[in-house]
C-alpha cells in the first residue's frame, strides 16, 4: 500500500515517494522532532511475513547503528506504526555508482578517489569486525555534495565486537547463511565466498577490486552468459589488462583480485594507503600544479578556505562546503604537507580574507581560496593559491563542469 503525502509514522511525516523495490517503498519524510528530512524504507506487507527478510533488515539496522563514519549510511531509527515496519536513515540525494557507470567510464583519478572513500568506510567496518559481503556498484551511493556512501549491510557478518571493557564477543544472532550456501552478488564475489567458506575483510577487498576494475576500464572483470561461466571466470581467469591507467594502479587492482586471500592487501587500511600513493606518485602526467613546483616547494603548510557561494542561493551552501571538505580531506593525505583542519578554517567563513593575516594566524605558508557559482546543472569555480608571506599568487585556475562530473571537478 503506497503512503500518501502527509501520512504520519510516529514523528515522521511522509513527503514523497523516492522509489520501490522488493522489500518495499522508500519515501522522503520530515522528522518533525528534529526538523530534518530523512529517508524511510517501509517494508511491504508481503515481506513482513518473511522471517528471513525481516531478520536481514533488523541485522542491517544493528550493523549500521554500530558504525559511525562519513562513508557509511547513517541509520536513525527502526520501528513499527499502524502494523507497518519501517527503517529511518539519512536522506541521500544523488545516484548510485551503478547509475554513474551506465553513463560513462570514469577517469582513473576519479575512480581512485571513490575507491579511497570506500576503503575508508570498509576499514571502519572491519575494525568493528563487520564484513560487508555484498559490495558492488549498486551499493555505493554518490551524493550531489561529493560524498561517497556504502549502503546495504543486509548480508554483513559480524566476526567480533570490542567492548569498552576490552572483551570481545562473537555474533550469536541466527545466521543468514550456512556453510556451503552462497549469498551475495556473483560478479563481485571472492572465490572463498563462492565456495561457501568463512570470509574476512579480504573478501570485501576483492569486491572493491572488482568495482575499481569496472570504474577504471568500463568493463566487468569477470564475464559470462550464465552462472556457471561467471563462476568459472571468478575462480580461474585473470581479467584483461586495463589501458590508459598508471601501471601502479593496475598492480593494485590485480592484487585486490588475487584468488588467494593471503595474496591480497591484508587490510582495507593498507589498500587505502596504496591508493593514496597513486595520486601522489609521478605517473608521467603534467598538471598546472606540477608546473608550479618551484613555488610549491616552499609551501609546507596549507589552509583551504571555505569556497564562497557567489550564486546568492542559500541552498547552494552545502555544495560549496562539501567541495571544500573533500579538498581538505584529499590534500591532508599528501606527505610532508600540513593542512589546516576543517573546523579551524570554517571559523573564517563569510569573512573578508587577508591572506597574510590568515597565514600568520594559522601558521600556513599558503592559502587556497575559491568562489563558486551554480547555474542550473553546471558549477563554475575560480580558485587560486596565494603565498601568505608576500601575498603573491602561486597558482590560479577556472573550473567549469556539470554537477554529474563533480568528482572530476574536485580532483
Amino acid at each position: 500500500m503506497l503512503l500518501t503525502k502527509g501520512t504520519r509514522l510516529h514523528a515522521y511525516e511522509i513527503l514523497s515517494l523516492l522509489g520501490s523495490g522488493g522489500m518495499g517503498e522508500v519515501y522522503r519524510a520530515k522528522d518533525t522532532r528534529l526538523d530534518r528530512d530523512v529517508a524511510i524504507k517501509v517494508i511491504s506487507e508481503e515481506m513482513v511475513g518473511n522471517e528471513a527478510a525481516i531478520l536481514r533488515l533488523e541485522r542491517e539496522a544493528k550493523v549500521l547503528a554500530a558504525l559511525s563514519h562519513p562513508n557509511i549510511l547513517t541509520i536513525h531509527d527502526i520501528s513499527t506504526d499502524q502494523s507497518m515496519l519501517y527503517v529511518v536513515t539519512e536522506l541521500l540525494v544523488g545516484q548510485s555508482l551503478r547509475e554513474r557507470l551506465t553513463h560513462r567510464k570514469l577517469r582513473w583519478q576519479e575512480a581512485v578517489q571513490i575507491a579511497i572513500a570506500i576503503s575508508e568506510g570498509l576499514d571502519a567496518a572491519h575494525c568493528k569486525g563487520i564484513i560487508h559481503r555484498d559490495l558492488k556498484p549498486e551499493n555505493i551511493f554518490l551524493t550531489h555534495d561529493g560524498l561517497i556512501k556504502i549502503l546495504d549491510f543486509g548480508l554483513a557478518r559480524v566476526q567480533f565486537q570490542q567492548s569498552e571493557s576490552g572483551e570481545s564477543w562473537m555474533d550469536t544472532s541466527p545466521a543468514l547463511s550456512q556453510p556451503g550456501i552462497v549469498l551475495g552478488t556473483l560478479r563481485s564475489m571472492p572465490p572463498e565466498q563462492l565456495h561457501g567458506k568463512p570470509v574476512d575483510g579480504r573478501a570485501d577487498i576483492f569486491s572493491l577490486g572488482c568495482i575499481l576494475y569496472e570504474m577504471a576500464s568500463g568493463q566487468l572483470p569477470f564475464k559470462g552468459s550464465d552462472v556457471a561461466e561467471i563462476t568459472a571466470a571468478v575462480l580461474r581467469d585473470r581479467p584483461a589488462d586495463i589501458d590508459g591507467i598508471p601501471a601502479v594502479l593496475q598492480e593494485i587492482i590485480f592484487q585486490c583480485l588475487e584468488k588467494e586471500p593471503s595474496r591480497r592487501f591484508p587490510s582495507a587500511k593498507d589498500l587505502n594507503a596504496a591508493l593514496h600513493s597513486v595520486l601522489t606518485a609521478d605517473t608521467g602526467s603534467v598538471t598546472p600544479a606540477r608546473r608550479s613546483a618551484k613555488s610549491r616547494s616552499r609551501v609546507r603548510a596549507l589552509a583551504v578556505m571555505p569556497i564562497v557561494n557567489a550564486s546568492g542561493d542559500a541552498g547552494d551552501e552545502y555544495l560549496m562546503d562539501g567541495i571544500t571538505e573533500t579538498i581538505i580531506n584529499s590534500l591532508s593525505q599528501l606527505p610532508r604537507l600540513r593542512v589546516t583542519a576543517r573546523s579551524t578554517v570554517f571559523r573564517y567563513k563569510n569573512m573578508q580574507i587577508d591572506p597574510q593575516a590568515i597565514g600568520r594566524a594559522l601558521n600556513a605558508g599558503a592559502i587556497m581560496t575559491g568562489r563558486g557559482v551554480k547555474r542550473d546543472d553546471r558549477l563554475d569555480i575560480q580558485a587560486e593559491l596565494v603565498n601568505t608571506e608576500d601575498g603573491s599568487q602561486i597558482w590560479g585556475q577556472h573550473f567549469s563542469s556539470n554537477l554529474s562530473d563533480i568528482f572530476a571537478l574536485q580532483e
